[in-house]
C-alpha cells in the first residue's frame, strides 16, 4: 500500500501527507524537498519512518488531492492519485491489488531454498589460489554453480507443481473457484459477510441495513406471513409440504419458525437479479450497474439469497426505480425502502416520476410526496412499441424545508 510519506517533482516543490496510519487525520501541505530528510533503506534501520495507510487514509488523501488546485500541479501528486484511484477501483470491483511486499518475500524464499539446496560457495573461493589449486577451485566453483542453477531450476519447477497448492491459501474471493462457484458470501443470505467502505463517499456501510422479522412472524394462517402468497409457496416447496412429495416418498421437512427479510445495500452479487426484477417490473434491457459507484444511495430487500425488493436513489437525491417482485406485496417492503432512501438525504428534496395509472403514488403521498407536474409521454421512450402502460407520468416531490 502507498505510504504516508513526501512526494515531489523535478522543481522541487511537493506535497506531504501527515497523519497517523488508520485514523483519516490526513493534512497535505506543500513544502520543499530540502526540508525533507532522506528515508533509510529498508535493510539500513528497522525503525522505518514509513507507514502502510489503511484504506481509509487512501480515501482520505485521494479525495485532498482531488480537491486541491495546488496539489494537481504536482506531477508526483498526480501519480499517486491515479494509483489511489486504481486501487479504489479494483477493492469495488474485487479484484486482488498488488502487494510487492508478498511478492518479493515469496521469491526470496524460493531463491534461499534454493541457495540452502546448493550449498553456499566456499569462502576460500574468494582469493584465486596459484598453480594446480586453481583448476582444482575453478571446477569446485564450477561444479557449485551448475548445483545452484540446477537447484534454481528444481525450485522454480516444483513452485509450478506447488501452484495448486498455494491457491488452496488464496482468499476464495480472489481464487478461481469463486469464478465457477461464485463469491463467498453468508450461506443464507447474498450479501458480503463484513463490512466494506463505499468508493462514493468513504462511509463504513455494514453487511445489513436492517433484517425484518415481524413481517416473517408465524400467524398460524391468520399473520401478516399468510398474505404473502409467494413466501407461502416458497415454504412449501422447501418443507415437501405439496402431496406430490408424498407421492414420491419423500417426507416433510421442518423448518425453523424465524426468518427474516434483510435489507442489504446494492452490490455487485445482485446485479442479474436486480436488473432481472426491473426488466420484468418496468421495461427490458434496465441495467443499473453504475449504482455501484454509490451504493449507499440504494436498497435491495432479500429472502435468503433471492432479491425481493430494490429501490435506488442518485446522489441527487432523484428516486430512480423502485420495485417489489410478484408475490411479496403487502409486507411493507416497498415502504420501508423508499423510507431509508428518503433518510440518506435529509437536507436534500426527494423527487420522483411515477405512472399515472400506478397505484404506487397513493404509498408516496403518504410518505409525504407531493405531485407538481404531469408529464405526457414520459415513459413514451422506455416502453417497447406494442406495450399497453401508460406513457405518462407525474413529478412528485417531498420537501424539505
Amino acid at each position: 500500500a502507498p505510504s504516508a510519506a513526501a512526494v515531489g517533482d523535478s522543481k522541487g516543490e511537493g506535497l506531504e501527507s501527515v497523519g497517523e496510519p488508520g485514523t483519516g487525520a490526513v493534512e497535505i501541505r506543500r513544502t520543499e524537498l530540502g526540508d525533507i530528510a532522506p528515508q533509510p533503506m529498508l535493510g539500513e534501520s528497522a525503525d522505518c519512518a514509513a507507514a502502510l495507510m489503511s484504506e481509509r487514509a487512501q480515501w482520505d488523501v485521494l479525495e485532498r488531492i482531488g480537491g486541491s488546485s495546488a496539489a494537481m500541479g504536482v506531477g508526483a501528486a498526480r501519480r499517486l492519485r491515479r494509483r489511489l484511484q486504481l486501487r479504489r477501483l479494483k477493492r469495488m470491483l474485487g479484484l486482488p491489488i498488488f502487494d510487492i511486499d508478498r511478492a518479493v518475500g515469496a521469491l526470496s524464499g524460493r531463491r534461499q531454498q534454493a541457495w540452502d539446496a546448493a550449498g553456499a560457495p566456499d569462502a576460500s573461493n574468494d582469493v584465486k589460489p596459484a598453480g594446480a589449486e586453481c583448476s582444482e577451485a575453478a571446477a569446485r566453483s564450477g561444479a557449485a554453480c551448475e548445483t545452484l542453477e540446477r537447484a534454481c531450476d528444481a525450485g522454480a519447477t516444483a513452485a509450478i507443481g506447488a501452484e495448486p497448492h498455494e491457491a488452496a491459501g488464496t482468499p476464495y474471493a480472489h481464487s478461481f473457484a469463486s469464478r465457477l462457484l461464485g463469491r463467498a458470501v453468508l450461506r443464507d443470505s447474498l450479501t458480503a459477510a463484513g463490512a466494506r467502505i463505499s468508493p462514493f463517499h468513504g462511509r463504513l456501510l455494514r453487511p445489513f441495513i436492517w433484517r425484518d422479522s415481524r413481517a416473517m412472524a408465524a400467524g398460524g394462517g391468520q399473520g401478516q406471513r399468510a398474505e404473502l402468497p409467494m413466501l407461502r409457496v416458497l415454504r412449501a416447496i422447501r418443507g415437501r409440504e405439496h402431496r406430490i412429495f408424498a407421492a414420491r416418498g419423500m417426507p416433510p421437512v421442518a423448518q425453523a419458525d424465524h426468518e427474516t427479510i434483510d435489507y442489504v445495500h446494492f452490490q455487485q452479487a445482485h446485479v442479474a437479479q436486480v436488473n432481472g426484477l426491473l426488466g420484468r417490473t418496468f421495461w427490458p434491457h434496465i441495467d443499473v450497474s453504475e449504482a455501484l459507484q454509490y451504493p449507499e444511495f440504494s436498497v435491495v430487500a432479500l429472502y435468503g439469497r433471492r432479491v425481493i425488493g430494490c429501490a435506488f436513489l442518485t446522489p441527487d437525491a432523484y428516486l430512480t426505480y423502485i420495485a417489489v417482485a410478484a408475490g411479496w406485496e403487502g409486507g411493507g417492503i416497498a415502504k420501508y425502502m423508499v423510507y431509508h432512501l428518503t433518510q440518506t438525504v435529509p437536507t436534500k428534496d426527494v423527487t420522483l416520476h411515477v405512472s399515472a395509472t400506478n397505484v404506487a403514488m397513493l404509498l408516496y403521498q403518504r410518505l409525504g410526496f407531493k405531485p407538481e407536474t404531469y408529464a405526457a409521454g414520459f415513459y413514451r421512450a422506455y416502453l417497447p412499441a406494442a406495450s399497453r402502460e401508460c406513457p405518462n407520468a407525474f413529478f412528485m416531490r417531498l420537501r424539505r424545508y
